[in-house]
């Protein structure tokens, strides 16, 4: 239980990066 959470992350990351 961690390579989910680390995905969903990364997608938060990366959507904050994108703004």
């Amino acid at each position: 239980m961690g390579f989910l959470l680390s995905v969903l992350l990364n997608l938060f990351y990366q959507k904050k990066k994108k703004r």
